[in-house]
Order: C-alpha cells, then structure tokens, then sequence
C-alpha cells in the first residue's frame, strides 16, 4: 500500500516518464524542461519556453474499491482515490506545442501500467514492490477544460487530462479488537432542570 505520499508520486512519475523518454531520443536537441504544478505556480509568465507541466486539479475518493480489506492484519482498511491531472506542453509556437503534446500522448500511452519500482523512484518506499498504478486518458468535455482553465490563474493553454487510479494510501492506524459484548451495564437517572 502506498504511504501518504503515494497522491504525489504519481505527479514526479508522470515527469520522470518523460523526461525520461526525452533523453532516449536522439533526434532531439532541444531541452525539455518539466515541473510538477500547482496554480499559483501559473500566475504572470509562462512557466518556461519550451516543457511540460503536471497539474493535478482534482483527488477523489474511487467508490468501487471502497470496500477493498487491509493488506496488513491489524490495520483499517487502505483509502483509494484516483488521481486527476493535466499534462500540459508549453513552446514558443502553436505547431510546437501540438507536437510536444502528440509526443507526451504516445509516451504515456506506451507505458500505462506504473510498477512500484517507477513509482517509488522520487521518493523511495512510497508503494510496495507489489502494487501498480494505472495511468489512462480521461478527456473531458470543453466547458469542464473551460471551467478548470477560469479557476486558473492562465489563459487557456491545450491540454490532455489523464486519471492515475487506483492510488490505495495505506493506513498506519491499527485496530484493536476486544471480544464480543457479553453484559450490558446501564444507569438511568433524571436530569436536574434549573428553573
């Protein structure tokens, strides 16, 4: 199960997938610059002239593995959310950004089941050597684009949204179970009113 840091990793991930794949291509020679963002990291300039941006905007709770039992005998259940985000390319002309976007595209496409060992490679020990992460495009209407571009503090910018799920955060809190209730001990008494 994944520590609490488990939201994060998945934003370094994502970034170290292409950068990454950038360096294996030989046919590049432009830098690719990459951050991990957050909005107020978009106010005033463009974040460089030519990269990729990670925002995640949105973390929800996944409903169907609500109910999945602990791994570790003795622990609450894990919590699995989903992980929303934007990946967003950023270049000095309209053609290159499309190309930057076609090309973060296929490398996340090519590599869509996130093992453990890429996962835990920002921070070690985030995710168990047994756990995957899946990586899949999640395109959202225009007007949802719209509405999360507005709460921004950039103009609208091309993106593709893509959802991690399911991210399971590992709970550290252990319970404690106690027998069952053999004899119940209850005193009734009449409250004092103040009048």
């Amino acid at each position: 199960m994944a520590t609490f840091r488990g939201i994060s990793a998945i934003g370094t991930t994502v970034l170290a997938m292409l950068d990454d794949a950038w360096t294996r291509n030989p046919f590049t020679t432009d830098t690719l610059e990459t951050s991990l963002v957050r909005a107020d990291d978009l106010k005033g300039t463009r974040p460089f002239e030519f990269g990729v941006t990670v925002y995640v905007y949105r973390v929800a709770v996944n409903g169907t593995q609500r109910t999945t039992p602990p791994i570790v005998a003795g622990r609450r259940r894990p919590l699995p959310v989903d992980v929303d985000l934007i990946v967003t390319p950023w270049g000095k002309t309209a053609q290159r950004e499309l190309e930057l976007l076609g090309w973060c595209m296929r490398v996340l496409e090519d590599d869509p089941v996130l093992p453990a060992g890429l996962l835990n490679r920002g921070v070690a020990g985030v995710y168990g050597s047994n756990e995957i992460v899946e990586l899949v495009a999640s395109p959202l209407p225009l007007d949802e684009y719209r509405r999360l571009w507005d709460a921004l503090p950039w103009d609208y910018q091309l993106s593709v949204a893509y959802t991690a799920r399911v991210v399971r955060l590992e709970s550290t809190r252990t319970i404690t179970e106690a027998g069952p209730v053999l004899e119940r001990d209850l005193e009734l008494a009449a409250l004092a009113v103040d009048g």
